[in-house]
């Protein structure tokens, strides 16, 4: 599938009343097979790699269309799954994977810069012992999944929407990482001001319960308003009672809108 065909597949995605093309870009799926594309139903099928499964990216008004139209040998997940079809698809073998809630800090007035000397980041010669941590963290939160090495290398390109991507890091008196926390800008060019994005924060369960998350977070945010974000943006698990404890304390409210549910079904 090629750009072109892409677009128009997204374009045709739209007249339907559920999907999960709306998110999705050409590189995401540039090696998808499109598998159907009719006026019931649209499905895309590749392996995601950095969920480590296989996806079908789908469009369709109907549940019983959607669930009619899967088969495949391996185990795969469906993204952006309305309420009201989630019983369904459990009643067909699928079980929720993570249902992902947005996550605000309207303001960060209280925010100090601090001197950038005492904040540390990933070198690129250090994207395999980031992968390493993550995967140490794998499945302690619902759909965590770790990262690759070329996940944080395409993170640190900095060649996308998202900018002044970067990876903050803690690391023992020999260098060893044992934190890592994911930040990056967007929305430079909307009437509401940039906005701080916080993602794949990850501590050696070794290190963890000793304030390191509440440390990165700190930075984080101190970063983004460097960088001149207005406000920051998280999503997180709605089952990770101890994660949004942690960033309620800091003072990040849950958004309006619903969970973004994932479900998975293993064959």
């Amino acid at each position: 599938m090629n750009k072109y065909e892409f677009d128009i597949i997204k374009d045709k995605a739209e007249a339907f009343n559920y999907s999960s093309f709306t998110y999705i870009e050409y590189e995401d799926v540039a090696n998808y097979d499109l598998m159907i594309d009719n006026s019931a139903i649209i499905l895309l099928l590749g392996y995601n790699y950095e969920s480590k499964c296989y996806e079908y990216i789908w469009a369709a008004n109907m549940v019983d269309a959607l669930i009619s139209s899967l088969n495949h040998e391996k185990s795969f997940f469906l993204s952006f799954i309305p309420d009201e079809w989630v019983g369904i698809l459990e009643k067909s073998g699928f079980h929720i994977r993570n249902a992902w809630h947005d996550y605000f800090l309207y303001n960060l007035d209280n925010i100090i810069i601090k001197n950038n000397n005492a904040t540390d980041y990933l070198k690129l010669s250090e994207v395999n012992e980031a992968s390493r941590l993550t995967m140490e963290c794998m499945g302690q939160s619902r759909g965590f999944t770790g990262q690759t090495p070329q996940w944080f290398i395409n993170w640190l390109a900095n060649d996308n929407e998202i900018k002044n991507t970067a990876v903050l890091v803690e690391r023992t008196a020999d260098g060893t990482i044992y934190g890592i926390l994911c930040v990056g800008t967007y929305g430079h060019d909307t009437d509401k001001g940039p906005v701080v994005w916080i993602r794949e924060l990850a501590v050696k369960p070794d290190f963890q319960n000793k304030g390191i998350a509440r440390k990165l977070i700190s930075q984080a945010l101190a970063y983004g308003k460097e960088k001149g974000a207005q406000k920051a943006f998280l999503a997180v698990d709605e089952d990770n009672k101890n994660a949004i404890h942690l960033y309620k304390s800091i003072g990040f409210t849950a958004g309006v809108e619903k969970s973004e549910i994932t479900m998975i079904k293993h064959n």
